[in-house]
């Protein structure tokens, strides 16, 4: 059984987040952990992710959704409202009767 001293380092990591990542995932950064025994290769450095909620925004699996309020004339009338996406605002046409 090896004892021994245990050391701290900070340093930055710049981490790429791929599309559909999910809360609760792990990303694991090949060569990017702690120093191994001399001659050896660095360890893997494990990244758990954590997804903030978002108040206009949320998920069910890949698909994101969004919620946006038309008027009773809209509805049976149709018309145009903006939409706030990912992207950016949209026009988005509401069809007659819906």
């Amino acid at each position: 059984r090896k004892t021994g001293n245990v050391s701290i380092k900070e340093r930055d990591v710049k981490v790429t987040i791929p599309p559909g990542i999910d809360n609760g995932m792990n990303l694991r950064l090949q060569g990017q952990g702690a120093d191994g025994d001399p001659g050896a290769a660095a360890g893997n450095l494990l990244v758990q992710i954590i997804v903030d909620g978002d108040n206009h925004f949320h998920r069910d699996g890949y698909d994101v959704h969004t919620e946006s309020s038309i008027t009773f004339v809209q509805a049976i009338l149709g018309g145009n409202i903006d939409v706030e996406t990912l992207h950016g605002e949209v026009e988005m046409k509401i069809p007659q009767g819906c």
